[in-house]
């Protein structure tokens, strides 16, 4: 059957047949009273179903008879054709008919109603279902839930009553996994797994007190043993009670918050227990709720009293495993710590004698934890913390070596400068075992770290090992394995600054010069290696110059490379180091550079611009040299006129005028430009303004009074750019353009919003009064909106209080200024990344959201796109009037004819939609809903959206794909129930036919929306047997010129491992 039930209509059609030929053979053989026959007959169904349970769901008499002969089997006197009957049933009920899996629950859960038969094998079924089939249990997962908590009720009339206990717990359980249960039904799965918690008929209290009195020389172990009853099977109900606990912490967080601090008592008691397993799983439900309420085990202290007591080699890892989890969590909060030490400390001092590596292991790294997070706790018994990590660093077990050598680091980091002692012991011991000629890669690259910590953290008062460990790296720096870690060792030993006047690491530093310049020529470790030699150079000075040089004269690495940001670096160093080698560096790294500095990347750019300054402060000439040559690279590059372009030469400019000695130069040089009559360099020069005066250097500057009038008259591309500028580097500049914003001007709005995205906050502070006041004006918001709208959301961002005013502009009488006004706010979500103006927000966000039912399309679609915004940025604040803002959401999607209009265009006549780019904002919005906040979504509104997307215009009919693979991945969403509603829509797109004469255009966006359609189909395949119409549109797909394509899908679906 695994064979035959392959991909591809040949293997399919032969699937179907012998589906069709041997079921009811089976059927007959499964009602034969032949016992073995019976089994083998089940076990051969529950394959077939395994397999071709789709082609089985396909037969409705076939699925019938299947179901009814499993059925039958529930109420055997025999365990295994139980065991089977509901395997087979678990197979079916994943691709069942609707009612055929209706008719499982009525007859095969009928065990939980009244005289209750077959109440067992019921609250089995019910188990298996719940894990097989969560969606189509989901509807019925309250009443089962009621049932099984009432079955528990009724558990000592049973006669295996601890047994069916369990499984009631296990099955409560898988239902707890599933989404959608009411609060009242989640409390009362909480009450009855508390209350089983607490079950144990054997407990040692019913034991007689002079018996336990006798007793109490034992050790713990022998007295768990001692009142351990091996006929006794209530410690399964407990464990299960447990799992149940952690369960319900896990899927239901929020509902369980207010009892966590009464299941974390009872969660502790049982960390007492005497059977481990359910220690075990009882400390599994603690770090579930540890999770969701975290507040909740600050008030119990004996956690780590109680274990601390565990015995045995696995539960003692799995209670470090615990405390780890709980000093990462609580730190300094955590109380006894030094038992939580003392036990670590146990565990990896034991190692040698018990041979435990799991203990050991958990041990080392609750030591780490301890070291990073409660230090002081570590620190009176460093003396044996320090022993025990340098014992365990020489362990010949890898795992053992390597997690003592990440401890040691961390002991190293946070306790080695205060004991000073046991930091030189354990530096001694990595030195050690570097030096072991039996360490693998790893644990050496371990070591180094180690090493790294030690040198770094106590510095110079290792003076007396600094050369043994400072020669052990120079060893390792030209290994192949170890060069790159020994590379960045040696940079932080180079930064270290207790290390830096110490002699040996001069000496040292010279040793790294020549194989850290080869390591430089390396791929793996070049970036690393130029960065590392920086740090030498920077000690070395004048020593390291030849090398420094020698790397510079290589071929400049590309634009792109990691490699040039470093490079970059040392080249300005070398200048800054001897200023007569500047004219060396300009021959070496400009030419090639410039040649391609618009597609310089941030990094690099910065380090250039400093290394611009350098040169331009190294030699007088060198600045009208470094001008030159940008103004000639911008002549030959400057094709591409995008802002950015032209910007990145400007700023260049910038950088080589910082030195004040060269600024003067640079200043004339722009003047000239801008005199010139080729647009190449006066846009060039117009950048550089505004570049320079940002930076502020033309302050002081006796031509900018007459430069600033020239450039107002200039209509060139950047012309906005440089008078913002200049603005901000003369306040007086202002008063002009400002007169015209007064008068109304779209010019003025425009250079004052290109003054506020250079300004810092201070100087937009210094704008904002005298700007304010125009920028709400009606004729600026139907001629400039977008600029004033910036400018709006700027001047808020740093003036919060101003948010109230912006609340007034949005319901001004006059439409432009309410879009101006939601242009504003969408902005100033966008540049508010510090969330600063979240408070006053909060105030008035109502009356933003209020206006999605304007009665003006215009600011309706302003509204949406503020919408958007708020649910990607601020989704909290959204969701505070979620209420308010989903109604107009949902109605947006609605086509409205009177948004249509006729046009015509030459002799024909079109209908122009003017409400399809609100429906698409609307469908983009409801998207971010389902992926950021779909809690606060119902699924039939969401749908009824999707379902009219799917008869829209095209584009948004691909919207309406997206999003019902979006929902269709998410598990918990059943979209079973409008599968019928579905199928005729994507049938109309599958079977729609494209024009002859349409363009090439059309058929590519025909065919992307029908290949979103057969993405579709992958996703919703597994439920087509709940659907006989989308079951018939998958046939019809697989015969039609479309059923290749889709098969593909199917099959990469398939290998992905997509859940069924």
């Amino acid at each position: 059957m695994a064979q035959i039930s392959g991909v591809g209509d040949k293997m399919a059609s032969l699937a179907d047949e012998v589906v069709q030929l041997i079921i009811p053979s089976l059927v007959e053989q499964i009602e034969s009273p032949i016992e073995g026959l019976q089994t083998n007959a089940l076990d051969v169904l529950n394959d077939v179903l395994v397999h071709a349970g789709t082609f089985v769901s396909s037969h409705a008499p076939l699925e019938q008879a299947v179901a009814d002969i499993l059925l039958s089997k529930l109420s055997s006197g025999r365990a295994s054709l139980v065991r089977r009957g509901i395997q087979g049933l678990s197979f079916l009920s994943q691709v069942c008919r609707i009612h055929t899996y209706d008719a499982i629950l009525e007859r095969g859960l009928a065990g939980l109603q009244p005289p209750f038969l077959s109440e067992a094998v019921a609250v089995q079924l019910l188990g298996v279902l719940a894990r097989e089939t969560p969606q189509r249990l989901r509807p019925h997962k309250t009443k089962y839930t009621h049932g099984l908590i009432s079955a528990l009720e009724r558990a000592n009339q049973k006669e295996e009553a601890d047994e069916f206990r369990e499984s009631c717990l296990v099955s409560l359980q898988s239902l707890a996994r599933m989404a959608g249960a009411e609060p009242e039904c989640m409390k009362g799965a909480l009450e009855t797994a508390l209350s089983m918690l607490q079950y144990d008929p054997n407990a040692m209290d019913a034991m007689d007190e002079d018996d336990i009195g006798d007793d109490l020389e034992l050790d713990d172990d022998d007295m768990l043993d001692t009142f351990s009853d091996d006929d006794d099977l209530s410690w399964r109900v407990r464990r299960a009670a447990s799992r149940l606990l952690g369960t319900l912490f896990e899927e239901n967080p929020q509902e369980m918050v207010p009892s966590a601090s009464r299941v974390t008592a009872a969660l502790v008691e049982r960390l007492k227990e005497r059977e481990e397993t359910v220690r075990l799983e009882a400390l599994g439900a603690l770090k579930s709720v540890l999770i969701a309420a975290p507040e909740a085990f600050r008030s119990h202290t004996s956690i780590v009293e109680a274990l601390c007591t565990w015995r045995g080699a696995a539960a003692q890892v799995a209670a470090l495993d615990a405390l780890d989890k709980f000093v990462s969590s609580f730190g300094m909060a955590l109380s006894q710590g030094e038992n939580a030490l003392n036990l670590a400390l146990c565990a990896v001092e034991d190692e040698t004698k018990t041979h435990s590596k799991g203990r050991c292991i958990a041990g080392l790294a609750l030591l780490r934890q301890l070291c990073v997070c409660v230090p002081t706790v570590v620190l009176p018994h460093a003396v044996r913390v320090a022993t025990a990590l340098a014992e365990s660093s020489q362990l010949s077990h890898h795992h053992t070596a390597l997690e003592g050598l990440e401890a040691s680091t961390q002991f190293l980091w946070h306790v080695g400068p205060r004991v000073p002692q046991q930091a030189e012991l354990l530096c001694d011991a990595v030195c050690t075992r570097l030096e072991r000629s039996d360490t693998d890669a790893s644990v050496r690259d371990a070591a180094l770290v180690a090493l790294d910590a030690a040198l770094c953290s106590t510095g110079a008062q290792l003076t007396d090992r600094l050369p043994r460990a400072l020669a052990l790296i120079y060893a390792r720096l030209t290994h192949e394995v170890t060069r790159a870690r020994c590379v960045q060792v040696v940079h932080d030993v180079m930064t270290c600054r207790s290390l830096q006047t110490c002699a040996p690491t001069k000496d040292f530093a010279r040793q790294c010069l020549a194989p850290l310049s080869d390591l430089a020529r390396q791929r793996d470790t070049a970036t690393s290696s130029l960065r590392a030699l920086h740090s030498v150079a920077v000690l070395l000075q004048n020593e390291a110059q030849p090398t420094l040089l020698n790397i510079l004269s290589r071929e400049l690495p590309a634009v792109n490379s990691p490699m040039l940001p470093p490079t970059l670096e040392l080249a300005e160093l070398a200048v800054q180091c001897d200023p007569s080698v500047a004219h060396t560096v300009v021959d070496n790294v400009l030419p090639g550079l410039l040649k391609q500095l618009s597609d310089v990347p941030p990094p690099a750019l910065e380090a250039l611009h400093s290394l611009l300054t350098s040169l331009a402060s190294a030699e007088d000439s060198l600045a009208p040299a470094l001008v030159t040559a940008l103004e000639h690279a911008w002549e030959l590059h400057c094709s591409d006129r995008a802002a950015q372009v032209p910007l990145v030469y400007a700023q260049c400019l910038g950088a080589a005028a910082a030195a004040s000695d060269s600024i003067s130069t640079v200043l004339a040089r722009v003047q000239a430009l801008l005199k010139e009559q080729s647009t190449t360099a006066q846009t060039l020069a117009l950048y550089a303004l505004g570049v320079l005066g940002q930076k502020g250097l033309l302050t002081g500057w006796p031509h900018a009074q007459h430069v600033f009038k020239t450039v107002l008259n200039l209509h060139l591309h950047g012309r906005a750019f440089a008078l913002g500028g200049m603005i901000l580097s003369n306040a007086s500049f202002a008063s002009p353009v400002i007169e015209k914003l007064a008068g109304g001007e779209a010019d003025a709005a425009r250079i004052l919003c290109e003054a506020l995205s250079l300004a810092s906050e201070t100087q937009t502070r210094d704008l904002a009064p005298m700007m304010w006041p125009y920028l709400q004006s009606a004729i600026l918001a139907e001629h400039a909106p977008d600029a004033c709208a910036e400018c709006i959301a700027r001047i808020v961002v740093v003036d919060t209080k101003r948010l109230g005013e912006l609340a007034q502009l949005v319901q001004a009488p006059q439409v432009p200024m309410r879009v101006m006004g939601l242009v504003a706010v969408r902005t100033l979500l966008s540049l508010d990344r510090q969330n600063a103006a979240d408070d006053e927000m909060n105030k008035y966000s109502g009356k933003f959201f209020e206006r999605l039912g304007d009665p003006e399309l215009p600011v309706r679609r302003a509204a949406m796109m503020v919408l958007h915004a708020a649910v990607n940025s601020r989704t909290t604040l959204m969701l505070k009037h979620a209420s308010l803002v989903l109604p107009f959401l949902y109605d947006a999607t609605v086509v409205r004819e009177d948004l249509k209009r006729k046009v015509l265009m030459g002799p024909f006549t079109v209908i122009q939609d003017d409400g399809l780019d609100l429906r698409k904002n609307a469908l983009e919005t409801l998207f971010t809903f389902v992926d950021t906040c779909i809690d606060c979504l119902q699924l039939r509104d969401v749908m009824d959206c999707v379902l009219r997307a799917l008869s829209d215009d095209d584009s948004v009919k691909l919207l309406g794909c997206l999003m019902l693979m979006r929902l269709a991945d998410l598990e918990y969403m059943d979209l079973t129930p409008y599968l019928d509603a579905i199928t005729p829509k994507l049938q109309a797109i599958l079977t729609r036919k494209v024009r002859d004469n349409a363009t090439k255009q059309e058929v590519e966006k025909a065919s992307e929306i029908t290949h979103a359609v057969l993405r579709v189909l992958t996703r919703l395949a597994p439920l087509a047997p709940l659907s006989p119409s989308f079951t018939e549109l998958l046939a019809q797909t697989r015969a039609s010129p479309h059923g290749e394509a889709w098969l593909r899908l199917m099959a990469d679906r398939s290998t992905e491992g997509a859940r069924p």
